[in-house]
């Protein structure tokens, strides 16, 4: 168990298994480590990096994750912060033996820990680039009732039939109208600290003017999360770990994406796009499919549009990802963190399945 990033052996193993293993972009040690340093110290929170090693001590399993202390219990969850869409373990390819061994292993865990009245893991996919996530054996886990959707254009056909298709034909003709009003729409891929500043800068006032609009809360608005992602961007759209791409007419940005890209996939994470003005150009739209297209181009398999069951996503046809969670209650507390989580997973399903009421809901909340 590590409590923070000192250790060689823990920095050299996660690399390692970054280079060979399966990893996410939301578990990357840039990642992890950024949001530890920016965002972990305004929460009543300690970092807690568990890792698994066999007995030649090569990593098998890295489970980034936080004791997070309430007025009433000590919870064991993912170290998210609610900024991944995925969250998962840094996993070796070799993971067979891992299924009848998990839940002993998870037992280990937390006897290492101390006191820990619960344990909340969410956003687990069941599998991830083809391999089976070995924590969907533990007990009491089950579907949150969301998803993320990834689209594969990894191979000819795939990519032909996305050039083809409805969302992509309207794309063209939005582009050919723009060129002959003149707006001369063009993009910018940051690449330098001062093209990340100003497209980052463009990011933040584009999701406040429509987050405001909307009456929702927009956590990007926030400073520690600002600095984190802006961290996050310098050191990324350096090394290709970060993808920030504006869309500009006559000079002006009217929309920026920010996405992570790792293991041939690149996750778009935020939006802002402009939509009062150049509503009718829908400028959003016209960057979502070109990022799309630099996904191609970059010779990346998988556009990962993340989380949100939004109507722009489903004109790209993704495959829906569904995501999991487990509720493991340790002491009496726990047990009652348990049947308020099952009560919060049925309120989720049922608002999805009225998206009126799911509306009324997120605007009263302000989500």
């Amino acid at each position: 168990i590590y409590t923070d990033f000192d250790s060689p052996t823990l920095c050299r193993n996660w690399l390692e298994l970054e280079q060979t293993g399966v990893v996410s972009a939301f578990q990357r040690f840039q990642f992890i480590r950024l949001m530890a340093q920016h965002v972990l110290p305004a929460h009543n929170s300690a970092l807690r990096i568990c890792e698994i090693i066999d007995a030649a001590g090569k990593p098998l399993m890295i489970l980034p994750m936080i004791l997070r202390k309430t007025r009433y219990a000590c919870i064991l969850e993912w170290f998210d912060l609610g900024l991944a869409d995925y969250c998962l373990p840094l996993l070796s390819k070799n993971v067979a033996s891992f299924p009848v061994q998990i839940k002993a292993q998870l037992g280990q865990i937390v006897a290492k820990l101390g006191h820990v009245d619960f344990v909340h893991l969410t956003k687990m996919p069941a599998a991830f680039d083809g391999v089976e996530n070995p924590l969907m054996m533990l007990p009491n886990v089950l579907p949150m009732g969301g998803a993320t959707f990834p689209k594969y254009l990894g191979d000819a056909d795939a990519v032909t039939a996305f050039h083809k298709s409805g969302i992509h034909e309207d794309y063209r003709k939005r582009l050919r109208k723009l060129e002959r009003e003149g707006h001369g729409p063009d993009w910018i891929v940051a690449k330098t600290a001062v093209e990340v500043e100003t497209l980052f800068a463009a990011l933040v006032e584009l999701r406040k003017e429509r987050f405001a609009r909307l009456q929702r809360i927009d956590n990007l608005q926030e400073r520690a999360i600002q600095s984190f992602y802006l961290d996050l961007a310098k050191t990324g759209c350096a090394d290709g770990s970060v993808c920030l791409i504006a869309l500009r007419f006559n000079g002006e940005i009217v929309a920026v994406q920010y996405g992570l890209v790792h293991a041939e996939r690149c996750v778009v994470i935020m939006v802002g796009a402009e939509t009062q003005r150049w509503r009718s150009a829908s400028p959003g739209l016209i960057n979502f499919v070109r990022m799309a297209d630099w996904t191609i181009e970059q010779g990346l398999k998988i556009f990962d549009l993340g989380v949100g069951d939004l109507a722009y996503k489903k004109r790209l046809s993704p495959e829906p990802c569904a995501l999991y969670e487990m509720h493991y209650a340790i002491t009496a507390k726990g047990r009652l963190l348990m049947i308020m989580g099952r009560g919060k997973r049925y309120l989720r399903a049922t608002l999805q399945a009225h998206p009126r009421w799911n509306q009324r809901v997120r605007k009263m909340f302000g989500k």
